[in-house]
C-alpha cells in the first residue's frame, strides 16, 4: 500500500519564506536580477501542475460572493482554464478564495491515475510515490511561476489613532503611491469577521465580567450570552485576569486568523497595507519582523491629528452611531483608549529602517 506523504501548512509557509529569501538574496547579488532573467527557475517540463491567480477584475463581474461560494468557485475554475488555454476535461482544477476577491488556482492533469491524489489535510501534499524532495521541488516551481515578474515588495504601515482618516486616505491617495489591490492587514476587520461567526458584534468581542477588586465581583459569574467566567488564557493581558469563555474562544480564533493573514503577506504578490494604529515603535518592529518579506520597501504613512484628541473621540462616537443605525452592530472605542494611544505615541524614526515617510495632514484641518 502506498503511504500518503503530507506537508503541513506550517511547513509550507516556512518553505515558501525560505525560498523567497533565497530568490531575493540571489537577485540582490546579481548584476542581472530575476526580472531580467538572471538565471532560470527549476525545469517544469515534466511537472503536471499549472498554477496561477484569478482576480475579480479578470471577469465581467466579481467572482467573490459569500452567499454563492460554490458557484463562484466554478466560475473561477472556468476562467482559469480559459486563461491558461486548458480543458477541464484534461485537468482537475481547484481554486481557493484569497483576500481582496482573488482566487489562487491549481490545475493537475487528470490522467495521472487514482494514486496521484491529494491528502485531505492539504492540497499541497501529493500522495503516491513522490518523495518529499520532489514535493518540495514542486512547491518551489510554483513559487517561481508566481514570481516570474518579481518586483520589490512595498509594505505600508499606517500610523495614527482611530478616526484619523486612514481608510479614506487609502481610497483617495493610495493609488498615487502604488497601493492598488492591496493585501490589507487589519485586526479590526478580523475581529468583525470572527465575531460574525460567533454571533458577536465588535463590542461583544471585548465583553468581560466584573474583574477582581471591582465592586460586585464574585467567583461564580455566568452569562447566558457569553458563557462562564474563566481565567484569562493570555498571560500578557494582566489588566484583565477574568474573561467570559465564549469571548475568550472568539478572541483566540481572531488572533489565530490575524496571525495567518500576517504570515501570508510576504507571498501575496501585492502591496501590503498594515491598517492598524501602529502607534508605538515596539509594535511596528514586531509587525515588520513577522511579515518577514525579503527585498521590501518599507513606507510609513503618518497621520497628523492636530493635537485634537477630543475631535477624534467625537468623530469616532459619530461613526459608531451611524454604524449602529445602519447595521444594528456596535463598534465603540472608549475615550480612555484614545488617551492611552496618544499618550504612548512614538513617532517613526530613521533607525526603524523606513525607505520613505509620508506625512498626511489632519483631514478636518485640511478641508477647512
Amino acid at each position: 500500500m502506498v503511504e500518503k506523504m503530507k506537508i503541513t501548512r506550517r511547513h509550507l509557509r516556512k518553505l515558501i519564506k525560505e525560498e523567497m529569501k533565497n530568490i531575493a538574496e540571489t537577485q540582490l547579488s546579481s548584476e542581472n536580477p530575476i526580472t531580467n532573467q538572471a538565471f532560470d527557475p527549476p525545469s517544469k517540463t515534466s511537472r503536471p501542475y499549472i498554477t496561477g491567480r484569478i482576480d475579480s477584475s479578470d471577469g465581467p463581474q466579481t467572482i467573490q460572493s459569500m452567499t454563492h461560494r460554490h458557484l463562484d468557485a466554478l466560475k473561477a475554475e472556468k476562467m482559469f482554464a480559459s486563461q491558461k488555454g486548458i480543458s477541464t476535461d484534461d485537468y482537475d482544477i481547484t481554486c481557493q478564495p484569497q483576500s481582496g476577491g482573488s482566487w489562487s488556482c491549481m490545475a493537475r492533469k487528470s490522467t495521472l491515475g487514482a494514486e496521484s491524489v491529494y491528502s485531505a489535510e492539504s492540497e499541497f501534499a501529493p500522495a503516491g510515490s513522490e518523495s518529499m524532495e520532489e514535493s518540495k521541488n514542486m512547491i518551489r516551481e510554483m513559487i517561481w511561476e508566481a514570481m516570474g515578474d518579481m518586483q520589490k515588495a512595498k509594505i505600508f504601515l499606517l500610523i495614527g489613532p482611530p478616526s484619523v482618516g486612514k481608510s479614506e486616505w487609502i481610497r483617495r491617495e493610495g493609488p498615487k503611491h502604488g497601493i492598488v489591490n492591496p493585501y490589507t492587514i487589519s485586526m479590526d476587520d478580523v475581529t468583525d469577521q470572527v465575531g460574525d461567526k460567533y454571533g458577536l458584534d465588535y463590542d461583544e468581542m471585548f465583553e468581560k465580567p466584573i474583574q477582581p477588586g471591582q465592586p460586585g465581583y464574585t467567583e461564580d459569574q455566568y452569562s447566558e450570552e457569553y458563557g462562564e467566567m474563566i481565567d484569562q488564557p493570555l498571560a500578557w493581558k494582566t489588566w484583565e485576569p477574568k474573561v467570559w469563555s465564549k469571548v475568550a474562544e472568539a478572541q483566540a480564533s481572531a488572533m489565530s486568523e490575524h496571525e495567518r493573514i500576517v504570515d501570508a503577506a510576504a507571498i501575496s504578490g501585492r502591496p501590503v497595507v498594515v491598517d492598524m494604529t501602529n502607534m508605538n515603535k515596539g509594535g511596528r518592529e514586531r509587525m515588520i519582523k513577522q511579515i518577514d518579506a525579503p527585498n521590501h520597501e518599507l513606507i510609513a504613512v503618518v497621520f497628523d491629528w492636530n493635537e485634537d484628541v477630543e475631535f477624534l473621540k467625537t468623530s469616532s462616537a459619530e461613526r459608531a452611531r451611524e454604524r449602529f443605525e445602519k447595521t444594528g452592530r456596535r463598534k465603540t472605542i472608549p475615550p480612555e483608549a484614545f488617551d492611552r494611544m496618544v499618550g504612548g505615541y512614538q513617532p517613526p524614526t530613521d533607525d526603524e529602517g523606513w525607505d520613505n515617510i509620508i506625512h498626511v495632514p489632519a483631514w478636518w484641518v485640511e478641508n477647512k
